[in-house]
């Protein structure tokens, strides 16, 4: 994984360097699909190069705090009719006969943010810089689901400034890519578990806006410093999301947020929570730490001095850090020059970073509708007695995780998907509704847990799955049915890593 270096001896009249090389297909940084595993029966290949993997699929040097810019030709085979896209804001919007595709990218980018992705793609335009790109079976629910996307990158403008990558597109890939979506620029990667016919899962691209600024424009110097481009995504897509759809809605994601964060809390040692922490394998950093805690830290600094300020804060941060990486360690003199000692000794700023837990300034939220959902979590016997008639996504979420925790019976489940069909739901409930059949022994709906399991790849809707057959002496079927499913090798590291009852 960590790769080897290539030394290249450079004479005092070389000029360009040519480098002749192969990938292997079991290259950990690309996943090829089968005619049988897309929606259009044709091959699809994509490229997943946060946060190590580029160096399996190119030549570079695979550290966030080295930046280039590229040129690039791609070449495909005679009578070869897919789409090829790359992070280029000329990506094209038809087939080229030819075969023939480049691309060119003037703004400098991080190794982590180069992605490559060739398949049997459909380009629908949205906005005056954005679309999106689909297989043919997947645009109309896209479409209806990514309408709102030109107003989620004009109100990210309003807290972040101008959008810097000039095209902003979403490339909606099949369920099987190992990430919700992946903030390449000028074409976020989105799974396919996000489009939905609804909407109610498409917050997830306002984060990845987010990042066009957060990660993006400004990088984390390490993966140790990843809370400054994960954190402050996650704070920017919270504060566009209540922005977009208003105060209530705003409350109930963070209620859910602070609710995954604490259950991770709960099983960690002390030094796995803390903001700042350094792993040989930065793969290991991407759980709720450095996302929602991340986000509370500039929550609470909003919560201190005020939104306004808050936002011209980052700005500035933003604007002094520009195409270059910025660390913890710089960060924090920055901020207490910015809003003065005595503010940055109140808002306890390295305490968030360096000491594990949340402060006692983390900020808490309230919901009257989720108050009651505990109390008809708590206290239903019967499904008739639950007034879900007005429940989206939200509300739904924060219902799975108070049965979770606070017991259910096989028949009560029986009657949640008899009533409610859980098991067809959008994948967030979904995984909600597996992990508490899993803990309570509701296997009647193990068929369609199988069926999740084999078609979504996502690490965050399976890894949790599969922890919690651990935690029921469920080994082997896990074992089982993770040998069957064949994930891409970014998810089976998380599998390896997290699933510890099963074999490696």
């Amino acid at each position: 994984m960590l790769g080897q270096a290539l030394r290249v001896k450079i004479l005092p009249d070389t000029r360009f360097v040519k480098i002749a090389y192969a990938v292997e297909k079991d290259a950990e940084g690309l996943l090829y699909m089968d005619a049988n595993q897309s929606l259009t029966g044709k091959p699809f290949v994509f490229s997943q190069s946060e946060s190590l993997f580029a160096r399996s699929w190119l030549l570079l040097q695979d550290a966030p705090q080295v930046r280039f810019t590229f040129s690039a030709k791609v070449k495909l085979p005679k009578g070869d009719s897919s789409l090829v896209l790359m992070s280029a804001p000329d990506n094209p919007k038809q087939v080229n006969p030819s075969g023939i595709y480049e691309f060119h990218q003037k703004n400098p980018l991080p190794s982590y943010l180069m992605s490559l992705a060739v398949g049997p793609l459909q380009y629908t335009n949205l906005g005056k810089r954005t679309g999106f790109y689909a297989e043919k079976p997947l645009i109309s629910k896209a479409k209806q689901d990514l309408a709102p996307v030109e107003k989620m990158l004009e109100a990210s403008e309003k807290c972040f400034g101008e959008y810097p990558w000039e095209r902003y597109d979403v490339l909606v890939l099949p369920e099987r890519f190992p990430f919700g979506g992946m903030e390449n620029p000028c074409i976020t990667y989105a799974s396919g578990t996000i489009i939905t016919g609804d909407s109610s899962l498409v917050n997830v691209v306002i984060h990845e806006i987010c990042h066009s600024w957060f990660g993006n424009l400004v990088t984390h110097s390490n993966w140790a410093d990843i809370a400054l481009t994960e954190g402050f995504t996650t704070w920017g897509e919270l504060t566009v999301n209540r922005m977009l759809n208003g105060d209530e809605l705003g409350d109930m994601l963070w209620i859910n947020e602070i609710a995954a964060l604490k259950e991770e809390l709960d099983g960690y040692t002390p030094e796995q929570t803390k903001l700042y922490r350094e792993m040989k394998n930065p793969e290991g950093l991407f759980d709720n730490i450095p996302y929602t805690k991340g986000a509370l830290f500039l929550e609470a600094l909003k919560n201190q001095i005020g939104l306004e300020r808050t936002l011209a804060f980052l700005n500035k941060y933003l604007k002094k850090f520009a195409w270059k990486d910025a660390s913890v360690e710089g960060f924090l003199p920055f901020l207490k020059e910015e809003i003065g000692p005595a503010a940055y000794t109140t808002l306890k700023a390295d305490a968030w970073f360096y000491e594990p837990g949340l402060p006692s300034n983390s900020p808490s939220f309230e919901s009257p509708a989720f108050q009651a959902i505990g109390r008809s979590a708590k206290d239903w016997k019967n499904v008739k007695e639950l007034s879900t008639a007005t429940w989206k996504t939200p509300h739904w979420l924060h219902f799975l995780n108070s049965v979770y925790e606070q017991g259910v019976s096989v028949e009560q489940l029986k009657q949640l998907e008899a009533t409610h069909h859980l098991t067809q739901k959008n994948s967030e409930i979904k995984l909600r509704f597996y992990r508490i059949a899993v803990k309570y022994g509701f296997e009647e709906v193990f068929p369609a847990m199988e069926a999740f399991l084999m078609k979504v790849g996502r690490k965050k809707l399976i890894v949790p799955i599969y922890k919690e057959l651990c935690g029921v002496n469920k080994a082997e079927y896990a074992e089982k049915l993770i040998k069957k499913a064949n994930y891409h090798p970014i998810t089976q590291v998380a599998i390896d890593t997290d699933v510890t009852c099963v074999k490696k």
